[in-house]
């Protein structure tokens, strides 16, 4: 807990913690005022038994102690009105805090995932990602609570502190009784908490990815009538997971409880104890004053017992958090950049090799390419055999084990990639469309204010979507849907495409990207090429020979490794292997 809780200070801004500090202070006025309010019932309960109130308790009051007991009780009143008022709001200011720095720390972690490199994306579940950014609300519990056990811990020790110096010894023994066997009841439970909010978490992310299955492969689970397997499987691990959170939140009720039943027997012991003892004047106002504290301490022992419990739940979900913010992301490589990179003449690989971490083979081996400035270069080969590895490395998404790729003799390196990335226009075989209108889905991370709607329109003409256009009711301001759910998988390649076009980029690659096209489209996208090459340079990669008959080479590749380099088209020379 110690660990989670330095991270945690550590990750938040100065802001939130000049905040924090202040809600400290805050905190701290209000445990005093409440030490008033005691004070004053204590006084008003003697007032009304007729017994003097203890010396020491008249040292905390203010007022003339000679009023009625009417005028005493409008005194308890608003004294109690102000301390809950002040209670209500120290409640609000701590849930605020807890809210305002877990979603800061949200906003941060979901940064961070943008920033990690893109082979640490590669191995991971994109819904377990999710649900980590979404574990804010755990993150802002976690504080909460913490901020609770605080809070009622400092009232607990003003208490004691007023019992002390008022010489109520024994009432100070029962309460540290109480205090005592509540450590060793959470002790005893908390192994068991753990234990279930482990299984919880775990069943959790297990729901999350099976929603998450059952979302992004729908049609296939209507088409193989799949529907009633996953509902079983969700079924089951709803219900193992009512046991087990109904199992944890009853171990954390049940310290509580206990606490309720002992503190009660204390304050009968107080009184039995108290009541033998004939040379006591204060009877009554003593125990009025235990009372009231019993009736504080009790609800505050056990928000501190729940609390507890409460923050060991929630622990595994924030130290999940707090180990994704710990790996080292892209912004940290681009500490230092180096600006600009220029792309005039080449983009060369020398010897370049690649391996995957989890593999024990080379994805790609001894490449060795020059890509020529505004040529059109074709990438061809079997499934597996590298391509999209290749290109991955040439954007700069992923590092040469050995060799190195230049661009215009620069190294390409992490600290230069995203200047590079800038110039290159990507298009993938998949391509993914965010919910909103097709214009946002070409300026694509853009603001709409910075959106140049003529540009938008060339793009689309430039990328073969005029009967897009024109079947579109309110043109680029049409919705495409979840996913581009209202469009087919060419409609989906050509707004892609136009996307790439939009940055004006001095690369445009496209991974499989004609694949659904059909032969119409496919023929106007092969212009488009013929129009394009002219001033960007272009990689495409496709098994169609007709969709590379018009590069100026192709590269083949078999097992990672450069097999062919030829001239396509059946006039050109044979290759040479």
């Amino acid at each position: 807990m110690a660990t989670a809780i330095k991270s945690f200070w550590e990750l938040i801004s100065r802001k939130l913690k000049f905040q924090f500090i202040a809600l400290l202070i805050f905190v701290f006025l209000v445990s005093v005022y409440e030490i008033f309010t005691i004070c004053v019932i204590a006084i008003f309960a003697s007032k009304l038994s007729g017994d003097p109130p203890p010396n020491l308790i008249q040292s905390f009051i203010f007022f003339d102690l000679q009023r009625t007991a009417s005028n005493l009780g409008i005194i308890v009143i608003a004294a109690i009105v102000f301390k809950n008022i002040s209670q209500g709001l120290l409640f609000y200011f701590g849930r605020y805090f807890a809210a305002k720095a877990s979603g800061y720390i949200s906003v941060k972690l979901f940064k961070h995932f943008i920033n990690l490199p893109f082979i640490w994306h590669q191995r991971q579940s994109s819904s377990e990602l999710t649900l980590a950014v979404e574990w804010k609300m755990h993150l802002g519990n976690f504080v909460d609570y913490l901020f609770r056990i605080f809070r009622e811990f400092l009232m607990v020790f003003f208490i004691l502190m007023l019992m002390t110096i008022i010489g109520l010894w024994e009432g100070v023994i029962f309460f540290c009784i109480i205090g005592a066997a509540g450590l060793i009841i959470h002790k005893i439970l908390t192994p068991k908490i753990n234990t279930y909010a482990e299984k919880c978490k775990s069943l959790n992310k297990s729901m999350h990815n099976l929603t998450s299955t059952v979302l992004q492969g729908i049609k296939e689970i209507k088409v193989f009538d799949a529907g009633g397997y996953f509902a079983k499987s969700y079924d089951d691990e709803t219900s193992i997971f009512a046991h087990q959170i109904a199992t944890r939140e009853t171990l954390a009720r049940l310290t509580m409880l206990l606490l309720e039943l002992l503190g009660f027997l204390c304050l009968i012991s107080f009184y039995l104890y108290r009541e033998t003892n004939q040379n006591n004047n204060y009877l009554f106002s003593e125990l009025a004053l235990v009372a009231v504290a019993t009736l504080r301490i009790l609800p505050a022992m056990t928000i501190v017992a729940h609390s507890f419990s409460s923050v060991k739940v929630g622990l595994p979900f924030v130290s999940s958090m707090f180990s994704f913010l710990k790996l080292k992301s892209d912004e940290d490589h681009f500490a230092v950049r180096e600006g600009e990179i220029s792309f005039n003449k080449d983009i060369y690989m020398d010897n370049v090799s690649f391996e995957y971490d989890d593999s024990k083979t080379f994805k790609l081996k001894n490449i060795n390419l020059t890509i020529p400035k505004g040529k059109m270069v074709g990438i061809s080969g079997q499934s597996g055999s590298g391509k999209t590895t290749l290109v991955d490395l040439i954007i700069g998404l992923l590092k040469p084990e050995s060799g190195s790729i230049k661009i215009d003799g620069s190294i390409l390196k992490e600290n230069n990639a995203q200047a590079w990335q800038k110039k290159i226009g990507y298009v993938p075989q998949h391509p993914y469309l965010i919910k909103g209108p097709l214009s946002s889905n070409i300026t694509f991370g853009l603001e709409e204010k910075e959106a140049d709607e003529d540009w938008i329109i060339e793009c689309c003409n430039l990328a073969s979507m005029k009967d897009i256009l024109e079947g579109a009711t309110q043109g680029i301001h049409t919705e495409v849907g979840e996913r581009g759910a209202l469009f087919s998988g060419g409609q989906m390649q050509r707004i892609a495409i136009a996307r790439a076009l939009y940055r004006k980029p001095d690369v445009l690659i496209l991974d499989e990207a004609t694949s659904a096209l059909d032969k119409e489209n496919e023929q106007r996208w092969q212009e488009c090429l013929n129009n394009l090459r002219e001033r960007m340079t272009v990689i495409l990669i496709s098994h169609k020979p007709n969709t590379l008959e018009n590069c100026d080479s192709v590269i083949y590749l078999q097992d990672g490794e450069i097999i062919n380099k030829s001239l396509p088209g059946p006039e050109k020379s044979s290759p040479q292997i």
